[in-house]
């Protein structure tokens, strides 16, 4: 593009977190302006959100997800192609309920529903195929945005940190509180051209609060927290959650629904004399205490805005926000809950900004996060 040119394209974000609330759908308009400098900096891009819907998933659909892990290849292979055509059709009902153009929408942006995630042994699985999504909304259809970063050595993991450093740039730090907790910030203060972005997961969020409640109280979620405010936190099984390899390695790192299954559940699982509230309570603990741990490790000096945003299902979790600003203490950081939109659907609008990036062939995923070789460029494109 020629200097100080603005390309504006309009893409349908599409996200299914772990905690399978549901399927989020998101019509955002993005607009870059490049710069005569040639430089990736928060001025040069803008957005906004035009329409979006969590569509929740029916009990045989999310039945399926929950035991993806558990499928035959062929079973897996085939649900992956279902799950897409579920997607593309969710969208054209998306498209005809907001009475949205189909002409004037660009390209269908998708995360998919992430079933297995090595980094260390280089594989991650996201299902959702681009190509059922894109032959069933009849909309080009970018996809799988982490398996280049894994093969050139990365996590894979987090992706959204790339959007909080263009999109979100006044905050200081970043949290999204879904089935993973994951936190973004820069290191660097000075220069916004020098900050190095640092991201990674944190510690099991929702993933745990929810099959809690699930489980023993027959609730989908802990709502605003008040099972867990009743029960009292143990400090054995709190010593013994923070004592998982998990919490003892250092980024970039990434964490699985796997790893939780294997290496969380069961330790919460055998405190049989534990009530549910207690074990809900002592979760939230580990999730504000090593979650706090990272802001206030990473604290810059005299900084004047510490501000930290905080979206995804947890922001409405106000006892883990009353905790987490507890452990974060008198440091000169707000915790900052946005509106509504913003809590449910950013994660909706940064893949949305991924798939925008990678049409203009700028770097969507940063080596400074995910520890790969190289900044890259990722995602599949199925022209339709």
């Amino acid at each position: 593009m020629a200097d100080n040119q603005i390309k504006s394209l309009n893409i349908i974000g599409v996200m299914s977190g772990t905690s399978l609330d549901g399927l989020d759908l998101a019509l955002c308009k993005f607009k870059y302006v490049q710069n005569q400098k040639q430089t990736l900096d928060s001025k040069s891009f803008t957005y906004e959100i035009m329409h979006a819907e969590t569509i929740p998933y029916e009990e045989n659909m999310r039945n399926n997800l929950i035991n993806t892990m558990r499928m035959s290849g062929v079973e897996l292979s085939k649900f992956d192609r279902e799950y897409g055509k579920f997607i593309g059709e969710s969208i054209m009902k998306f498209i005809e309920k907001f009475r949205v153009d189909h002409q004037s929408i660009d390209y269908v942006s998708s995360h998919g529903h992430t079933v297995f995630h090595n980094p260390l042994e280089q594989y991650t699985v996201q299902i959702g195929h681009g190509s059922s999504i894109a032959a069933n909304c009849k909309i080009p259809t970018l996809c799988d945005f982490r398996s280049l970063d894994v093969a050139l050595g990365g996590q894979g993991a987090p992706l959204v940190p790339i959007g909080d450093k263009l999109l979100f740039a006044e905050y200081k730090y970043c949290l999204n509180i879904g089935g993973i907790i994951n936190i973004s910030f820069d290191l660097n203060q000075s220069d916004e051209n020098d900050k190095i972005r640092k991201a990674f997961d944190v510690s099991p969020g929702n993933m745990i609060l929810n099959y809690l409640c699930k489980k023993y109280l027959n609730k989908e979620f802990d709502s605003d927290g008040y099972e867990a405010r009743q029960g009292k936190t143990n400090q054995d099984l709190l010593n013994q959650l923070q004592n998982v390899e998990f919490f003892l390695n250092q980024g970039p790192k990434s964490l699985g629904k796997e790893h939780v299954e294997k290496d969380f559940l069961p330790l919460i699982e055998s405190k049989f004399h534990l009530s549910v509230q207690d074990k809900l309570n002592t979760v939230v603990e580990m999730m504000a205490i090593t979650t706090a741990k990272q802001i206030n490790v990473n604290q810059g000096q005299q900084e004047a805005n510490m501000d930290v945003l905080v979206t995804g299902g947890g922001a409405y979790n106000k006892y883990f926000i009353e905790r987490l600003n507890f452990h974060i203490g008198n440091i000169n950081a707000q915790v900052v809950v946005p509106n509504n939109f913003i809590v449910e659907f950013k994660e909706a609008l940064l893949f949305a900004f991924l798939g925008f990036l990678r049409i203009l062939k700028l770097p969507n995923c940063l080596k400074s996060v995910t520890g790969a070789s190289q900044d890259n460029i990722g995602g599949c494109l199925y022209i339709i």
